[in-house]
């Protein structure tokens, strides 16, 4: 997915939080761990291998050459606001006194920090 850089977060809820344990694809079954993945806009003058389509499910990304599906996908366009919605079960697990683990992950320059930690008007993860 050359172009759209893909930062991915592997949700790990503690066993009492059911809606994210089941995961939101019904494919999965009962899971514990989620994988959410985040993709940045495209860098002004990048090369886009192929157009890259992101399905209606919110699962789903698709290029001429593959396809992948994932527990949720936020497209380029998604805000902090969006991308919290999706760890914001575990935060509050955590909150309540139980273990779970956020994991921001990707290559250098994909986002992870501005996800994590955003800024003082579009605050991150952290500061919500």
């Amino acid at each position: 997915l050359t172009g759209h850089t893909a930062r991915r977060f592997v949700l790990v809820p503690p066993p009492s939080v059911p809606e994210m344990g089941r995961g939101s694809n019904p494919q999965m079954g009962e899971t514990s761990i989620s994988v959410v993945a985040r993709f940045r806009p495209a860098r002004p003058g990048a090369s886009v291998d192929g157009d890259v389509r992101f399905g209606d499910d919110g699962l789903s990304v698709e290029t001429a050459a593959s396809s992948h599906t994932f527990d949720g996908v936020l497209p380029p366009h998604a805000s902090q606001e969006e991308t919290y919605a999706q760890v914001s079960p575990i935060v509050e697990a955590v909150l309540q006194g139980y273990n779970g683990t956020v994991l921001a992950y990707g290559q250098t320059g994909s986002g992870k920090t501005h996800s994590v930690t955003g800024t003082a008007r579009d605050p991150g993860i952290l500061q919500r």
